[in-house]
């Protein structure tokens, strides 16, 4: 989805996602480089309202709450799912596959460590089923 939104507008010789100012003066063309485009793009281009420019935005945050609400509906999901649900699922995942933390934190954006750490309280209940890497070898003939 994003590389297709992505090409899509560069065939249509768009002008990219928007920079901020001081970067867009410092790295000419930032906008239409691959990691400045969204995860999440809009639907239909819009006029930034700063710039006055044709472009694409980022998609409108109730437009994703309500898209889990319906899919959670959808699955029969009685309890309260949210955009921070799939973020705290997704680092209890990284951090049960043995990810560091200190690079989930750096995925998150947390700038302190102890923010990260809370994610690991779902880590210790589950704990039981920890395997030793060295069971990994357990196949491996010597």
């Amino acid at each position: 989805m994003l590389r297709y939104a992505r090409n899509q507008q560069q065939q249509q010789q768009q002008t990219g996602a928007e920079v901020p100012d001081a970067l867009a003066v410092k790295y000419p063309g930032l906008g239409q480089r691959w990691g400045w485009f969204w995860v999440f793009p809009a639907p239909k281009l819009s006029i930034d309202p700063r710039s006055h420019i044709e472009r694409r935005h980022h998609l409108y945050v109730v437009r994703l709450q309500r898209v889990i609400k319906l899919a959670c509906a959808a699955a029969q999901i009685h309890k309260q799912v949210s955009v921070y649900t799939l973020r705290h699922s997704f680092a209890t995942h990284l951090l049960q596959a043995g990810t560091h933390i200190r690079t989930v934190q750096k995925l998150l954006g947390h700038s302190d460590v102890s923010t990260t750490i809370i994610h690991t309280h779902v880590l210790k209940v589950a704990s039981g089923g920890t395997a030793s890497p060295l069971d990994s070898l357990a196949g491996l003939a010597v």
